[in-house]
């Protein structure tokens, strides 16, 4: 459990700027000269959905604020009164203060006031998991309707059932008709896997429904990649970006996503100082002093934020599927996973066959067919794509990746069968079609040889550096060969396409520095700094970074 409130969001603030504001003012750190375009950002609607004040910004914490100034409009809401200790008028007011420091308007924050985790009604602990959807629950803190503060009023007056909750979650939705969507996923928190179900469940719904709304959904970790990460935030010169989670912690949340497909967010120009109390997340993170988020800061920062893109667009959402004479209805319903104790961990939202019919109402084009699983820590499985006119395709997985990839030729489609060769393929948890296209760029990153993003990076060691690519959508651009690249350096730098395309070679002597655009088009560009700093330089750093960490660790 997080720790109980030691000073509020305002004291911690004051704290901040006394405490820390002139010993920091004078440090000779240099400004950041890292520069993105990109429509991404621009002109949207999101919504943020989260289970407790504070989970806005482990699961979007640097990107928010990037939305808001770029014009969009962002609304955020939270699933839960946070009163699991009675906190709800204190967490209401550090969360309103979050939101004005992060561009979002108050306005704009929803609170629906559920429970804070739940006492338990017979068998179930969970209000999730209610026999009767329609039966009122009690909260752990004892409430049982839905209730604001002296802060915030509650978006609606509902009473403890899961019908409401989903009702709610289902109307808020709909009522916003987002662009965009951020939910966390199956974080180790039984309000955290309650929220991502029920919002799969009642976006499933919606998708079904509405076949006119279509909306970009990512989903993230709140804890894994964030509040629970490695603590290596101004650790080095070069701001390392967010690491894989573990199997253990992965698998043993059967998280239903192939890592390497993640989606990689940068972070804004004020959150790239390697001096932690410099960055605007840290400043967010001092308001929710209830929870002692100061103290998760080197965690929750990184140099990207990770998220997996969940695809509305699927073809299949009215359509039939299948086990032999009986209707399977989970394989299409957009949840990727289910839950019958959230203690178990084990995913009961998946179905085991050796064949699947779909039928659908009525015949469409596509060009690609997905399946997913419940990841297995290990093996392969296979078999065989058949459509209605009897051609067949042959597929093989990795049971690891948790998604599988059928493309083949555009055509119209009434129906397919899938049959599995292997004797013990995984669990199906979802199967969608898409007419797939090429996107263009949205956002162009540069990555050193770790991965990481190159921001205003330190050349590690010697005088050069190679350098990959990272485009969002992925393989939108593939090859350095396929942007323009200009820029200019101190004498001795220089950068060159070698002979893998895949790689920029940037060279800079000691206290050599570059500055490197890469463009797209005038919508997407990049622009980022080599240097290769004295041994003297770096020093300087190093002791920057370790007196800020040891006066923060005072405030403690």
């Amino acid at each position: 459990m997080k720790k109980l409130p030691k000073f509020g969001c305002l004291l911690g603030l004051l704290a901040a700027l006394l405490g820390l504001g002139l010993f920091l003012r004078s440090r000779p750190v240099p400004e950041p000269t890292f520069e993105v375009q990109t429509p991404f950002f621009s002109g949207k609607q999101v919504l943020v959905l989260v289970p407790h004040q504070d989970d806005e910004v482990c699961l979007a914490g640097g990107i928010l604020e990037q939305y808001t100034r770029a014009g969009s409009r962002v609304h955020l809401a939270y699933a839960t009164a946070g009163d699991y200790y009675g906190l709800a008028e204190v967490r209401s007011r550090e969360a309103l203060a979050a939101a004005e420091l992060m561009g979002i308007r108050r306005e704009d924050v929803y609170w629906l006031g559920y429970g804070n985790q739940w006492e338990p009604q017979g068998e179930a602990g969970h209000i999730y998991f209610a026999e009767d959807p329609d039966s009122v629950w009690t909260s752990r803190f004892g409430a049982t309707a839905t209730y604001g503060t002296e802060a915030i009023d509650p978006w609606r007056e509902s009473a403890y059932t899961r019908r409401n909750f989903l009702r709610d979650l289902t109307e808020l939705i709909v009522q916003l008709r987002p662009d965009v969507i951020y939910c966390n996923d199956y974080d180790p928190h039984h309000d955290h896997m309650a929220l991502d179900l029920l919002f799969e469940e009642a976006l499933g719904a919606i998708l079904a429904d509405q076949p006119d709304y279509r909306p970009t959904v990512y989903k993230g970790l709140c804890y894994g990649t964030a509040w629970y990460a490695e603590a290596d935030f101004a650790s080095g010169e070069n701001l390392r970006s967010c690491p894989f989670p573990d199997w253990e912690y992965w698998g043993r949340l059967g998280i239903p996503y192939d890592w390497d497909s993640r989606v990689r967010l940068p972070m804004s120009a004020e959150n790239l100082s390697p001096i932690l109390s410099e960055n605007t997340v840290f400043r967010v993170l001092q308001c929710f002093e209830s929870q002692d988020a100061r103290s998760h800061a080197r965690s929750v920062l990184s140099g990207d934020k990770v998220f997996f893109q969940r695809r509305t667009d699927s073809l299949l959402y009215n359509a039939l599927f299948r086990d032999g004479q009986e209707p399977v209805t989970i394989l299409n319903d957009f949840k990727l996973k289910d839950s019958e104790d959230f203690s178990s961990l084990q995913n009961s939202g998946q179905h085991f066959a050796e064949a699947i019919t779909a039928e659908l109402p009525e015949p469409v084009r596509m060009n690609q067919l997905r399946l997913h699983w419940t990841p297995e820590p290990e093996g392969t499985f296979g078999g065989f794509l058949r459509f209605h006119d009897d051609d067949q395709i042959p597929f093989q997985f990795s049971a690891a990746g948790g998604v599988g990839v059928i493309d083949f030729p555009e055509r119209l489609v009434s129906g397919f069968d899938l049959h599995f060769t292997d004797t013990q393929a995984p669990g199906l948890t979802e199967i969608e079609a898409f007419l797939t296209q090429e996107e263009p760029p949205q956002l162009l990153m540069a990555v050193d040889e770790q991965g990481d993003f190159v921001y205003d990076y330190h050349i590690p060691a010697g005088d050069t550096v190679d350098l990959g690519l990272y485009a969002y959508p992925r393989d939108s651009v593939t090859s350095w060969a396929d942007v323009q690249i200009t820029g200019e350096g101190s004498p001795g730098c220089s950068w060159e396409l070698g002979e893998d395309p895949l790689f920029l070679r940037v060279t800079c002597p000691p206290q050599g520095r570059a500055v490197v655009t890469v463009t797209w088009s005038d919508q997407v560009q990049t622009t980022f700094t080599i240097s290769n700093p004295t041994p003297e330089e770096r020093q300087a750093l190093r002791d920057l970074q370790t007196a800020d960490l040891e006066q923060l660790e005072g405030m403690e």
